[in-house]
C-alpha cells in the first residue's frame, strides 16, 4: 500500500473517530446516561439516588479563560438632587448645600398597560417642602440658583393605608414572608464566581443553603418562572402570545402571588429591561397591575426617556442595579409589619454578559445587610436564585458549561425560629438539598407556606413536590417534568489521557 494512501486512511479514521465521539457526547447531554469527563468534574453527588449529578467546582479547570473582571460602574459625582423615600419626595440637603435654592416640577405617572404610561398631576417641589407620593413613579425637572439643571426619573413605594390593615391567616400558614431576588442567565457556579460578597454573606451570616440538584425543566426565562408561579408549563396555560389572533392577557394565569394576596399579603414584583420582560417579550403582558406594587412602569419610562441622558448603567448618581435593590428595601421599610411576597428579577447586568453581574454584587449585599441589620428579615424566607445558566458565553463550549446551563442557582435562608418551630419541615428541606429538584417544586412549597399540609415523603407521581416534604431518592427527570434534553442526571467517568486529548480535539 502506498504511503500516501496509508496516510489518507489514517486521517479518515481519525476524523471518523472524532465524529463518533462527538455523537456520543451530544447524545449523552441529551439523555440521562453515562458521559465521559475531565478530571475537574469527576466527583459525584449522592450515589444512592437514581439521579446522580456531577459535583461541579466553580474554580477548577480552565474556567478563568471564560471570565474577566470588569471596571466598577461610575455614575455622576453630583449627588441626586431629589430623593424618594418613606412614601415622600423631597430635595436632598446635599443638593441644596451645593447648588443653593432649588425648585422642581414633579410629574407623577402610572401605567396604561404594560407598554404605555400616562402622566398624572404635575406639582411644584421647593427646597422647603416635602410631597407625598401619589404614585410609585415620578419624573422631576429641577433648576437651581446656580443655573444648573437636574432631570431624572425616580421610583418609590406609595404608602397605601389599606395595605397596613392586611393580616395573614396564621391558623394553617407557616408564618413566613417571602423575598425572592433573581438574576437572569447565571449558573449555580457563576453565581458563586461573580457574586462573591453576596454569596459569602448569604451562606455565612444568613445561614443560607443552596439546592445542589436544582435542574431547569426547559429553555428560557418564562419556562423557568411560569412553573414556579403557576405549577404549570406555558403550553398548559391559556395562550397569551402576541403573534396569535386570539389570545388572553397574562392576567389569566393562576399566579401564586394571587394566593398570597387572598391570604393577606402585600405583593410586589419588579423586573428591569422592559424590552425583554418575562411576560412581555413574546406575550401580551398584563391588563391590570399583577401585584400591589409593580415596577414595570418605571422601567418603561426610564428606558424610553432617561437612559440616554445618564451614564451607562446609571440613573443620576446611582447604579441602576442600586435603584432596583433600593425599591425592594423600600417595600420592606414601608410595610415592615405586614405580610409580604416580594419578587425582584434583574436582567440588565447578567443576561448578555455574566462578567457584568459583579457590578451588582455590592448592591445585593447591601440590601441583604440592611434588611438583616434592621431586623426586617425576622419572618422572611429569603430566596436568591437564577433562571438558567448563560445563554451567551464561551463557557457553553465546554462540557462543564453544558452542565452549568442546566443548573441555575437557588438558595434559601430561613429565620432561626422557623428551624425550631417547624423542625420536621426544615429537616426535610435539608434532606432535599442534594436531591433532584426543579421549578415545579417551588409552587407547592409556596402553597405550603400559606396552608401547610404536613410533612412526610413526597409523592413521586407528582411533578412538583413541596420542599417541606422529603423528595424520593428514586425521582427521575421524567417524574419531575424535566425535558430529556435538559436533564443533568449524568454519570461522569474519567478517561485515559490519550482519549481526553482526542475528545478535546473533537470539541474545539
Amino acid at each position: 500500500m502506498r504511503q500516501g494512501t496509508r496516510r489518507l486512511l489514517l486521517v479518515i479514521g481519525f476524523v471518523l473517530t472524532g465524529i463518533y465521539i462527538g455523537i456520543s457526547v451530544s447524545n449523552s447531554i441529551a439523555s440521562p446516561t453515562t458521559v465521559t469527563s475531565t478530571s475537574s468534574i469527576q466527583n459525584h453527588r449522592k450515589r444512592d439516588q437514581v439521579c446522580v449529578q456531577p459535583k461541579l467546582n466553580p474554580f477548577e479547570g480552565d474556567y478563568a479563560k471564560h471570565f474577566h473582571s470588569v471596571d466598577p460602574v461610575k455614575c455622576s459625582e453630583d449627588t441626586d438632587w431629589v430623593s424618594v423615600s418613606n412614601g415622600t419626595v423631597f430635595i436632598t440637603s446635599e443638593a441644596k448645600k451645593k447648588h443653593g435654592s432649588i425648585s422642581c416640577e414633579v410629574t407623577y405617572f402610572d401605567r396604561i398597560d404594560d407598554f404605555q404610561n400616562k402622566d398624572l398631576d404635575t406639582v411644584t417641589l421647593t427646597d422647603s417642602s416635602v410631597l407625598p407620593l401619589k404614585s410609585d413613579f415620578v419624573k422631576v425637572h429641577c433648576t437651581a440658583k446656580d443655573k444648573n439643571v437636574y432631570e431624572n426619573v425616580h421610583v418609590g413605594v406609595r404608602n397605601v393605608p389599606e395595605y397596613h390593615k392586611k393580616t395573614a391567616n396564621l391558623s394553617s400558614s407557616l408564618g413566613l414572608d417571602v423575598l425572592m431576588v433573581g438574576f437572569d442567565s447565571l449558573s449555580h457556579m457563576t453565581y458563586i464566581r461573580k457574586l462573591k460578597k453576596t454569596y459569602q454573606y448569604f451562606t455565612e451570616t444568613l445561614k443560607g443553603t443552596t439546592l445542589n440538584g436544582y435542574n431547569i425543566v426547559d429553555d428560557g426565562t418564562p419556562q423557568a418562572l411560569i412553573p414556579i408561579f403557576t405549577g404549570k408549563t406555558e403550553l398548559e396555560l391559556p395562550r397569551t402570545l402576541k403573534r396569535l389572533a386570539k389570545k388572553d392577557f397574562v392576567d389569566i394565569y393562576p399566579m401564586v402571588w394571587k394566593d398570597f394576596q387572598k391570604n393577606g399579603y402585600v405583593t410586589a414584583w419588579g423586573e428591569d429591561c422592559p424590552d425583554i420582560g418575562t411576560f412581555t417579550y413574546r406575550m401580551v403582558g398584563f391588563k391590570d397591575n399583577p401585584t400591589d406594587h409593580y415596577m414595570r412602569p418605571f422601567y418603561v419610562t426610564a428606558q424610553n426617556q432617561y437612559y440616554g441622558k445618564h451614564k451607562n448603567l446609571c440613573l443620576g448618581s446611582k447604579r441602576r442595579s442600586q435603584v432596583f435593590m433600593q425599591w425592594i428595601r423600600d417595600i420592606y421599610t414601608t410595610y415592615d409589619k405586614v405580610p409580604k411576597f416580594v419578587f425582584g428579577f434583574n436582567n440588565e447586568v447578567s443576561h448578555d454578559d455574566n462578567n457584568m453581574v459583579e457590578t451588582a454584587d455590592d448592591d445585593l449585599f447591601n440590601l441583604l445587610k440592611f434588611l438583616n441589620d434592621g431586623k426586617y428579615l425576622r419572618n422572611t424566607l429569603v430566596i436568591l436564585m437564577s433562571d438558567h445558566g448563560a445563554r451567551f458565553s464561551s463557557l457553553r463550549s465546554s462540557l462543564q458549561g453544558k452542565q452549568e446551563e442546566r443548573l441555575p442557582f437557588f438558595g434559601f435562608s430561613f429565620p432561626e425560629w422557623f428551624k425550631t418551630k417547624h423542625s420536621s419541615a426544615y429537616r426535610n428541606f435539608k434532606l432535599n438539598v442534594d436531591r433532584l429538584t426543579c421549578p415545579f417544586d417551588l409552587h407547592p412549597t409556596f402553597l405550603d407556606i400559606l396552608n401547610f399540609k404536613g410533612i412526610g415523603k413526597g409523592d413521586i407521581n407528582n411533578r412538583g413536590i413541596s420542599l417541606f416534604k422529603e423528595i424520593p431518592k428514586t425521582r427521575t427527570c421524567v417524574s419531575a417534568g424535566i425535558e430529556t434534553h435538559w436533564c443533568a442526571c449524568l454519570n461522569w467517568e474519567s478517561l485515559k489521557k490519550t482519549t481526553r486529548q482526542c475528545l478535546k480535539f473533537q470539541i474545539m
